[in-house]
């Protein structure tokens, strides 16, 4: 357990043990997901390289602090996200427990209503969490056409040039 939570294992049973249903121990539990989201593990900070967009530190797990941060920032709650997204209010609890994850298509949902890009949105999703496909065809496609147009204007300098 103490390789997984980079917390003491004795606070991580006592918050997970029997009594982890009682409410009192959520806060605990959040902690700990706190420590684990935010790079420790067995007491040492975790190398903070490179994630999926090569910017930010990744999400080892749903990171449910900065979501809820990011919809209060836009005045939605999670029962506007789950509309959106085409989601139960459920299903939307699990993904914030980490008990469900996001498909490509509710991350694009999410990365929308939130303002954010899909990238960062799989990042703070957790680890496992797929980018959306059309974020890079859009990328693709936009580089092709700033192609075309430069050599377009390259072409009429060389006109230009030759008059």
């Amino acid at each position: 357990m103490a390789a997984v939570a980079g917390a003491d294992p004795r606070r991580l049973r006592r918050a997970l043990g029997e009594g982890a249903e009682d409410q009192r121990d959520h806060g605990q539990v959040e902690e700990l997901e706190g420590e684990l989201q935010h790079g420790r593990v067995r007491g040492r900070r975790v190398r903070e390289g490179p994630s999926k967009t090569g910017a930010t530190l990744m999400a080892l797990f749903f990171d449910a602090r900065w979501f809820d941060e990011r919809l209060s920032e836009r005045g939605l709650s999670r029962a506007v996200l789950a509309a959106a997204a085409g989601m139960s209010p459920a299903e939307v609890d699990l993904v914030f427990k980490d008990q469900r994850e996001l498909s490509a298509r509710e991350v694009a949902v999410f990365a929308e209503l939130l303002g954010e890009t899909p990238a960062t949105v799989a990042d703070r999703a957790g680890i496992s969490t797929p980018i959306p496909q059309s974020e890079t065809r859009r990328g693709e496609e936009r580089l092709a056409e700033l192609e075309r147009r430069v050599a377009e204007l390259e072409a009429q300098v060389a006109r230009l040039r030759g008059a």
